[in-house]
């Protein structure tokens, strides 16, 4: 199923379910036969939805079982990362290449390549072992997902968004204030977790919540490019002297500055749009969007985003129909 709430539902429930299903999809990919660094990229991503969804429930979780189940989610991600980032220095350096051309810089560009190519392959050796503990330690936690203690009565919409889309702001002043990249790293991952959580939120208004989900997408993906490219430069300044001459590791640097520059203007047009609201109002709004959803669909409308537009939806009236708590809406169509 979609990585989403549905209306009218009870919200633990929700979050119990999807938590499974989540860690679910991470345990089926990294399961599949193949490519095992598609696999790694997949259950990262779901691994991250989980980690979103765990912040969105913390207003109705114990500290102490927030603290422990983001530190294991975040554990779990972590070992299974090595390859991966291998393989987005390989993608970010071909991103270069297309905005400077194939003659920029090549002999730098071909030892970093060969440097990460290398690495990834090292790293391959003990692959099928990291693999292997992580489906397990996904599996505890999927456990975890279907006992998890969940207060109701603390439990929100805007409760559930409000703290990441304030941390957000925080990381956006803090970002262009230092102008580092650590500062910058750090507010990628509150841009991005921001991201998830709007998805969760698809039914709530499908047209208007898809705006809100693909601007904090493009904010994520500006913010991740100009991460790796920071990362790069670390490489450089380091093995930059072995693979080639101070001229071109000169060149490249520059190069790599522009992009960063034309990355972080993109990334501060983005935020302005997104996080132009006091958070408290951002919940709020949030907040009556869903109670509209949930009188509109009744039990659960999980799938409106993706109805056809020439279909309608009647309502169910869940206070009429106790006894049909699995109804879904009916769809007619003219």
């Amino acid at each position: 199923m979609a990585f989403e709430l549905r209306p009218g539902c009870d919200l633990a429930e929700e979050i119990r379910r999807i938590g499974v299903e989540q860690t679910g999809r991470a345990i089926a990919e990294l399961s599949k036969p193949g490519d095992p660094h598609r696999a790694i990229h997949e259950a990262r991503k779901s691994l991250k939805r989980t980690r979103a969804l765990l912040h969105f429930a913390r207003a109705g979780l114990s500290r102490g079982d927030f603290a422990k189940n983001d530190r294991r989610i975040r554990n779990l991600a972590r070992p299974l990362s090595g390859t991966r980032d291998c393989q987005a220095m390989v993608e970010i350096l071909a991103k270069l290449e297309r905005r400077f051309g194939a003659d920029w810089s090549s002999t730098l560009v071909g030892g970093l390549r060969a440097t990460f190519h290398g690495r990834q392959q090292r790293g391959e050796i003990a692959l099928t072992r990291l693999i292997e503990e992580a489906v397990e330690q996904t599996g505890k936690m999927q456990g975890r997902f279907q006992g998890l203690k969940l207060d109701r009565k603390k439990l929100s919409i805007g409760a559930g968004v409000q703290p990441t889309y304030a941390r957000a702001q925080r990381g956006l002043r803090r970002a262009y204030e230092l102008g580092e990249g650590d500062a910058f790293h750090a507010w990628r991952k509150d841009a991005q977790r921001h991201w998830r959580q709007m998805q969760l939120l698809a039914a709530a208004w499908p047209e208007e919540m898809a705006v809100q989900t693909a601007k904090a997408r493009a904010l994520s993906y500006c913010l991740g490019d100009d991460h790796d490219i920071h990362i790069i430069l670390g490489h450089v300044r380091i093995i930059g002297p072995n693979l080639a001459p101070w001229s071109e590791m000169e060149t490249f640097y520059d190069g790599c500055i522009e992009q960063q520059l034309g990355l972080r203007m993109a990334a501060r047009n983005h935020a302005r749009l997104l996080l132009a609201e006091r958070p408290t109002a951002f919940g709020r709004r949030l907040s009556c969007y869903w109670r509209a959803a949930s009188e509109r669909f009744g039990h659960g409308a999980h799938f409106s985003a993706t109805l056809d537009r020439d279909s309608k939806v009647v309502p169910i009236q869940s206070a009429r129909l106790k006894d049909m708590r699995d109804a879904p809406p009916v769809i007619v169509r003219d």
